[in-house]
């Protein structure tokens, strides 16, 4: 999570985060109180599907996270979605991103459905491209087109 976006979030002492799909729990290092899910085993991190741990969990959280996850569960990406906003506390928020154009596997969002995303006061967009190197099936640098979405959930 950049820090440009941390600015814009006010969380309270007691805070308490969730991140989605959060890999290797990177961002685990800019909170004290951090939950993370992935379907991947990591050490600080809790390995569950992000759909069955928002089905079961009771906790309201200051601030959900979710880079590039929710596209990886672009065919549950609604159910998802309708989950994330039962657990933000009121005045919550939500983070998500995401690239934005089509990729060899079809797991990006169109202007539509990040519309249907944001249900309460958007206080940040951003569209960008940024340069990954070569890994996995890309054998050169190419770029990427990225999404950025903060909404406030108001009580």
């Amino acid at each position: 999570m950049k820090k440009s976006i941390l600015k814009k979030i006010r969380l309270p002492d007691n805070y308490l985060v969730l991140d989605l799909g959060c890999g290797d729990g990177k961002n685990r290092k800019l909170f004290k109180y951090w939950i993370g899910i992935d379907i991947v085993e990591k050490p600080h991190v809790m390995q569950k599907d992000i759909l069955d741990y928002l089905k079961h969990d009771e906790k309201k959280y200051d601030l959900i996270i979710s880079e590039f996850s929710l596209q990886q569960n672009k065919d549950r990406a609604n159910k998802i979605t309708d989950l994330i906003y039962k657990h933000p506390k009121p005045n919550g928020y939500f983070y998500l991103a995401s690239f934005n154009e089509e990729t060899e596997n079809g797991k990006w969002f169109s202007p539509e459905e990040y519309d249907s995303m944001i249900r309460g006061t958007l206080l940040f967009f951003d569209r960008y491209e940024i340069m990954d190197p070569p890994h996995g099936s890309h054998k050169e640098s190419h770029s990427h087109n990225i999404t950025e979405l903060l909404v406030r959930k108001l009580s």
